[in-house]
């Protein structure tokens, strides 16, 4: 094995790579009033940086698995830097818009390579310890970086969280430095390369990664971040300020839950962890539909994180150990769009919930929803253990 990479690197990478949308949430009122834009267009300056990634995500996962991690890691970084500073200079929201969809093309690959690579040089026990150490970094500047990105809105103006994407830069510089690139086996034809590797994702144990992986998205972009915010202020009459702090309360659980992964997946395995995830999935909105008090609603919203911490890093490592390296980089990117559709259903499904049965009610059907996570877990545990044969 090649000498391992600085894991901070990585986790940076990671970090860069959720940046293009955490950083400037805050900063969407002024973004639209800057350019004379209705405030229904403060979907399309988050949209515009997402929505290059579902078609990316798979075309970088191929690219890596043919060429290489390195060249694409470094060029995606300096991709995202300097079409995230130029957005500060636009002279039109159009020219933004543009500039954003090629940011969210630099991004696309960021957090699924990143991973990639924590895969080519970590084994075992050593790699589910770095994916939960990568997903606690995730998670914690997902909590952070709206707050960094309000405050530089209100000293420096809209612009200011968007000179902070010029730091992507120098990390690029400093992975052409110090990441080694991964030795891959000869690459086959690119029609063999495409059959092989649509063979590998359409595998029962893929099948039973994604499934579990739009589930686990489905549930906490419909229940936690769609139906919470609704419920705190119709029951509890909370203010926006109050029930955003009620949001990040998961981060801290799922980041400790995240950084001992390593511990737990050696003692209890992976399908114990994704099959508690649901049962505590459920357990949790089922209390958040019947909490009489809002300390038990912020109890169970704050249980939310530790299912986080059992799950999502989990079915990630799942993912990179069952995939031989050069299949790995499809594998990842494969989960990454899983969890995009997730992301997509979840919000979706809440807002036809919502309308038919309100917030408690909603709560619950989404208590159903994440029993098939663990049903799922269970019954997919042969699977999940055994690892493909070769494609």
């Amino acid at each position: 094995m090649a000498r391992r990479p600085p894991a901070i690197l990585l986790f940076l990478t990671s970090v860069v790579g959720v940046s293009a949308t955490s950083l400037v949430t805050s900063s969407l009122p002024d973004i639209v009033d800057a350019f004379d834009a209705p405030a229904a267009a403060a979907g399309l300056v988050l949209g515009a940086s997402t929505v290059p990634g579902i078609v990316l995500a798979i075309v970088v996962g191929l690219l890596a698995d043919r060429f290489g991690r390195k060249g694409l890691l470094v060029g995606s970084l300096l991709l995202f830097g300097v079409a995230g500073v130029a957005g500060a200079f636009a002279p039109t929201f159009g020219v933004f818009l543009a500039f954003r969809a090629l940011q969210g093309a630099g991004s696309s690959a960021l957090l699924n390579l990143g991973a990639t690579v924590i895969g080519d040089h970590w084994e075992g026990t050593e790699r589910s310890a770095m994916i939960g150490r990568n997903t606690a970094f995730v998670t914690v500047s997902i909590a952070i970086l709206p707050t960094v990105g309000g405050l530089l809105t209100d000293f420096v103006g809209w612009q200011g969280p968007f000179f902070l994407f010029a730091l992507a830069i120098p990390l690029g510089v400093a992975v052409w430095l110090r990441v080694p690139e991964t030795e891959l086996p000869p690459a086959p034809s690119l029609a063999e390369q495409l059959s092989t590797s649509a063979r590998f994702a359409v595998g029962r144990r893929m099948l039973v990664i994604v499934g579990l992986c739009v589930t686990v998205f489905v549930v906490l972009f419909g229940a936690s971040l769609t139906i919470a915010p609704f419920h705190a202020e119709e029951v509890f009459g909370l203010s926006a300020s109050a029930r955003g702090l009620l949001l990040g309360l998961p981060a801290i659980a799922a980041t400790i839950v995240a950084t001992l992964l390593g511990r737990l997946v050696g003692r209890f395995g992976r399908v114990a962890l994704v099959t508690a995830g649901g049962l505590v999935y459920a357990g949790a909105y089922l209390t958040m539909g019947l909490a009489p008090a809002v300390w038990l609603f912020a109890a169970a919203i704050l249980v939310v994180g530790a299912a986080e911490g059992l799950t999502i890093p989990v079915l990630q490592d799942a993912t990179l150990s069952g995939a031989p390296p050069e299949r790995r980089g499809i594998a990842v990117s494969v989960f990454g769009s899983a969890a995009r559709l997730g992301q997509t259903l979840g919000p979706a499904i809440a807002g036809v919930t919502l309308a038919g049965v309100g917030t408690r009610g909603s709560f619950w059907i989404f208590a159903g929803i994440a029993m098939l996570i663990a049903v799922g877990a269970w019954g997919g545990g042969r699977i999940l253990r055994t690892h493909p044969a070769p494609v």
